[in-house]
């Protein structure tokens, strides 16, 4: 599956309480998504690659994952809904 690229103007933010932690969120058309890592410029690759992660939860209806980029960042997000399993949170801590 591609990722979903889309540029941070065009997206709505919002904070959010999740297991006692102030996170931040998006709305992209009628998804909300949790910030799961922000990237470098010189990072896309890395950017990609764990999007391509979180892909492997999507539904048909919904990407699990999109990012989001902007002159200085690369930004990976997740859909509100999914629960990452510990393994694929883990690895995206050190990607």
């Amino acid at each position: 599956m591609i990722p979903t690229v889309v540029n941070e103007r065009s997206v709505r933010s919002f904070r959010f309480y999740r297991d006692g932690y102030l996170c931040e969120g998006i709305r992209y058309g009628n998804t909300l998504y949790r910030l799961v890592k922000t990237f470098g410029k010189h990072e896309e690759d890395s950017a990609y690659s764990c999007c391509g992660q979180l892909l492997q939860y999507s539904s048909a209806d919904h990407p699990a994952a999109i990012i989001t980029t902007s002159p200085q960042q690369y930004r990976l997000w997740a859909e509100l809904r999914v629960e990452l399993p510990s393994d694929a949170a883990v690895a995206l801590q050190y990607a």
